[in-house]
């Protein structure tokens, strides 16, 4: 608890990286490695939030890096079906009592944000399931995996058809909330390397679907999801 109450303090988010996983008993089986990097990445997640550190620290921030995001959207939805809704699932609940006051959803956001290199279209596609304000856009550079020199052409592929709004929290307004960074300092920067709505062709006029948004985590009606009490 002194490391985290320090990072709270300081206002460093603590992160981890795809990478993380142990190879010596994998040998040259590549393929046990890509099953399991992003386990090892995410692990320390819920290490945090199931043992209440975000309730001691509420301003602790954990960062998930280069481990994509698709995760996130079923471990959501389970974890939150665990604690909060559920006839054979409710029980885990009363395990957790007085650990965490929220559905574990409701941290995703606040402590815990996802730092996507690359996003996927389909990630793109879910993004109010993962939650614009939770998965922060990057590109990889300069991994030969990563967007350069193509990261226009990628952006302009994937962003066409979504939301400004949704666009600009994806590309910079949640890292900007998450990384406390002063916008208004940032703003020359923005406007020499933009990208501007125009240079991704996207329509100004598009909006995002409030009903969209209230219905992308379907299983808090489906299921009567609530906090654990």
């Amino acid at each position: 608890d002194p490391f985290w109450a320090a990072c709270e303090a300081a206002g460093f988010p603590v992160h981890t990286h795809s990478g993380e996983a142990p190879r010596e008993e994998m040998g040259d089986h590549i393929g046990i490695y890509l099953a399991e990097v992003v386990w090892w990445a995410t692990r320390p997640m819920w290490h945090l939030l199931f043992s209440g550190a975000f309730e001691r620290f509420p301003g602790l921030k954990f960062v998930v890096t280069e481990a994509a995001a698709y995760w996130s959207t079923d471990l959501m939805w389970k974890w939150d079906q665990y604690l909060g809704g559920g006839h054979t699932t409710k029980k885990m609940a009363a395990l957790m009592k007085g650990k965490i006051s929220k559905l574990p959803s409701d941290y995703f956001g606040e402590n815990i944000f996802i730092g996507a290199s690359t996003m996927s279209r389909e990630e793109i596609r879910r993004r109010h399931v993962i939650g614009c304000d939770v998965v922060m856009w990057g590109t990889d550079y300069p991994h030969p995996e990563g967007t350069w020199p193509h990261t226009l052409a990628k952006l302009q592929s994937d962003f066409a058809d979504v939301p400004v709004e949704d666009t600009a929290r994806i590309l910079g307004a949640t890292a900007a909330r998450c990384y406390g960074f002063d916008l208004d300092a940032l703003a020359p920067v923005a406007e020499r390397v933009g990208p501007t709505p125009a240079l991704l062709g996207q329509d100004p006029s598009r909006r995002t679907d409030p009903a969209a948004v209230a219905g992308a985590r379907w299983w808090k009606d489906e299921y009567q999801v609530r906090p654990p009490v």
